[in-house]
């Protein structure tokens, strides 16, 4: 008896092997573009405008110079071979992908698109992926681009281990709710993820955002932003406002050029478990506006490292009331806590708000830990609040 082995070359899908002998036609729901099989597409859209629903398009290693819109419910997935992806180029319009049909998938490319700026507004705004429909995954891309990186006007949309960078705006950036941003490395764009009005009830969690001008900006309310490592930023880590009832959780925040966390015009939101260390200036600041009936009201910040920050720990600016700051370790801040507060008709007084059980670096009596600042009206003045209990060792972050 004689053995015969055959070898067959292998490519990946998201760590999953399939063959590289060429596709010979397209199998009924499975369709090929690029390659050499007989029956292949040569362009993504002639594949999508030849599927069906429920169809998985799998494309080759290749360039792929083509701005296309995936109008039916399909998988559109790359081939790796040999370290390489195939790459959508949209050429300066205004997306290389426009997904309008619910429940997409789109993975394993690498997707880039530089619009023309000579004119301003841009007609041609250099979007690599723009969402307009709901309950769609996009995974494992690397994108570039010189507008959004990936846009979601829907909600209930998946975003997951991308790798996202020289956009010239917005990295990622939500228009609606129930969207979930996780495990993505996000760098090298003025913007990591914005949240605008509409976007409530989103997940950012696990994410890696690093050397961005700003990390995380939202204005909506409820949405959960946890466990991720917001470092090396030019400007401030998180920044949220005009909204409610968001938390904070677990984060690492930490040596960005400006403030770790601003909470401004926001209330009923917990800031708690973070690291918020070694930053250009505040760890936290709750801050209202001088003219804004939105007091920043009833935030807890609770359980976090708080500790190196260039000029202050816990700043509380303009004016805020019943926000809590509880068993943080505020530890060797340039001045590890201060308020200044303007006294009008709105709301918002330095004693009607809590500092308990805080471990300060400055501060080792069993006494209570005296905080300073200044009321700005109707007349300059200096005010001091106490920490009534302040803890004798560090906590457990």
């Amino acid at each position: 008896m004689v053995a015969i082995l055959l070898f067959i070359p292998f490519a990946s899908i998201n760590g999953n092997k399939i063959s590289l002998k060429e596709s010979k036609g397209n199998g009924e729901g499975i369709i090929y573009v690029g390659g050499n099989g007989e029956g292949n597409y040569t362009t993504i859209q002639e594949a999508i405008d030849a599927a069906s629903n429920g169809y998985t398009i799998y494309v080759y290693p290749g360039n792929y110079n083509e701005s296309i819109v995936i109008n039916k419910s399909i998988s559109l997935i790359g081939i790796e071979k040999e370290g390489e992806r195939p790459i959508i180029d949209g050429g300066g319009n205004r997306t290389a992908v426009n997904i309008t049909a619910d429940g997409c998938k789109i993975k394993n490319f690498k997707i880039i698109n530089f619009g023309d700026f000579s004119d301003w507004p841009p007609s041609e705004w250099g979007m690599s992926i723009e969402i307009n429909s709901r309950n769609n995954l996009v995974e494992n891309n690397i994108i570039q681009c010189n507008w959004d990186g990936i846009r979601m006007s829907s909600p209930n949309n998946m975003i997951v281990n991308n790798t996202i960078s020289k956009a010239w705006w917005t990295g990622i950036v939500c228009w609606e709710g129930n969207n979930t941003i996780i495990y993505n490395n996000i760098s090298h764009n003025p913007y990591a993820i914005g949240v605008d009005p509409g976007g409530s009830n989103n997940t950012v969690a696990w994410n890696i955002i690093t050397h961005n001008y700003h990390g995380i900006d939202f204005i909506e309310s409820n949405n959960n932003i946890s466990h991720n490592i917001i470092s090396y930023n030019r400007q401030g880590g998180i920044m949220f406002s005009h909204g409610s009832h968001n938390k904070i959780l677990y984060n690492e925040i930490c040596h960005n050029g400006q403030e770790g966390l601003i909470a401004a015009d926001t209330s009923y939101n917990i800031i708690a478990h973070n690291n918020i260390s070694s930053n250009g200036r505040s760890g936290i600041v709750l801050k209202s506006a001088y003219s804004s009936p939105l007091i920043t009201y009833g935030n807890i910040i609770y359980r976090n490292m708080i500790a190196y920050n260039k000029d202050k720990g816990v700043y509380l600016l303009g004016s805020g009331s019943n926000n809590s700051i509880v068993e943080n370790n505020i530890v060797e801040n340039g001045i590890n806590a201060r308020f200044s507060f303007y006294r009008h008709s709105y709301e918002g007084h330095p004693y009607e708000n809590t500092w308990d059980r805080n471990y300060w670096s400055d501060w080792r009596f069993s006494l209570p830990k005296p905080i300073f600042g200044r009321i700005w009206e109707p007349f300059r003045h200096k005010w001091v609040v106490f920490d009534f209990n302040p803890a004798m060792e560090p906590y457990e972050i």
